[in-house]
């Protein structure tokens, strides 16, 4: 008999308590929103993650990557996306999501 459950924890929605000041990754700053959404595209691929996000702060969208309370973390993560080809990427210091 095969047990198709999977574990509580897997798939399930998380839910957003508030923000905290952290880091995230700099990935790109684009004028352009078709742009900025295909690089968030690519990074999800690559990395497998989901917080990845694009941000509009006029004029420019910026794709950051992470919710990091450290420094190490987020460097960490801008190794890989340096790795891949982003070589623009930067660690920025930015309000990040905390979730539940």
């Amino acid at each position: 008999m095969f047990d198709y459950s999977s574990p509580e924890n897997v798939n399930k929605p998380k839910s957003l308590i508030g923000t905290a000041d952290g880091f995230r990754v700099l990935v790109i700053t684009t004028d352009n929103l078709e742009e900025a959404n295909q690089i968030k595209a690519d990074v999800y691929f690559s990395k497998n993650a989901d917080d990845i996000y694009v941000d509009f702060e006029p004029p420019f969208y910026k794709v950051k990557v992470g919710d990091f309370d450290s420094q190490k973390s987020a460097d960490e993560i801008k190794f890989k996306l340096n790795q891949l080809g982003y070589k623009e990427a930067k660690v920025i210091k930015d309000k990040i999501n905390i979730f539940k």
